[in-house]
């Protein structure tokens, strides 16, 4: 048995898949899974943006801001203390089936996932919302300081709150994807969904550096030729990155120079 054979051998493939395979291809799997880790890897660093502008969107939109995507019966939870009692010490065994706890009794805290609410989650260019019966969040992307994917569900760990919020059941939720022509449809799971809050937040801070290099430029004025050269250097950096364009490299630099 050759080894192409022995690796496909229990895979239920077409005849134009073997044929494919036969001459140094891949599975239709295979193919699906190696596109969809580039797809990944472009939304992640923002350079692929998911928007729907404003079709179907569940929330009101703020000026400038697209809808993304939308994952109903997401499970909000959150971890609680919980205290439960403990005796400590020896156990002194007087009789079968009978035994004396020689150590006192003490509270033992520990924490634990519960259940907070079910709804639904949002999420545009600039924000993440959980729409539920009981709870309603709305964070500013802004405001997210670390995404941690599960295989179902994503903690969000976000700046102006101290205990971590989980959501989850989002590999439920399937949506399609295209590669160099190719159509594909995956699973919404939690490392694709902070893949796409990782990628918006790339891409917000992208498109506020221009605004933010004008004000620095601004502020450059009058200093020593050494800063004003360290700061071009910089720009033409952004420009060739693609960051900045042409004119906006223009415009900058004359602001620099005075």
């Amino acid at each position: 048995m050759t080894a192409i054979v022995q690796k496909y051998r229990k895979q239920a493939l077409t005849t134009a898949e073997w044929q494919r395979i036969a001459a140094g291809g891949a599975s239709d799997a295979e193919i699906a899974s190696a596109d969809l880790e580039t797809f990944l890897n472009t939304v992640r660093d923002g350079s692929t943006v998911l928007t729907r502008g404003a079709e179907d969107s569940p929330v009101a939109l703020k000026r400038g801001e697209d809808f993304v995507l939308t994952c109903p019966d997401v499970v909000m939870r959150e971890p609680r203390t919980v205290t439960q009692g403990v005796y400590g010490g020896p156990r002194i065994r007087v009789a079968k089936n009978l035994s004396f706890n020689l150590g006192g009794f003490r509270a033992a805290p520990h924490e634990e996932l519960r259940d907070v609410d079910t709804g639904n989650v949002v999420v545009t260019t600039k924000r993440f919302v959980f729409m539920g019966s009981k709870r309603t969040v709305s964070v500013n992307l802004t405001q997210i300081v670390d995404v941690e994917p599960y295989q179902d569900a994503v903690a969000i760990h976000r700046s102006n709150k101290q205990r971590t919020e989980m959501f989850c059941n989002l590999d439920r939720y399937g949506f399609e994807f295209n590669v160099e022509g190719r159509s594909h449809m995956a699973s919404l799971s939690g490392g694709v969904l902070a893949c796409i809050i990782e990628g918006l937040i790339t891409a917000g801070e992208a498109a506020t550096l221009p605004t933010r290099q004008r004000a620095s430029a601004a502020g450059s004025k009058g200093a020593d030729p050494r800063g004003i050269a360290d700061e071009l250097a910089k720009l033409a950096k952004l420009r060739d990155s693609g960051v900045l364009t042409d004119a906006e490299f223009a415009k900058l630099k004359a602001e620099l120079i005075g």
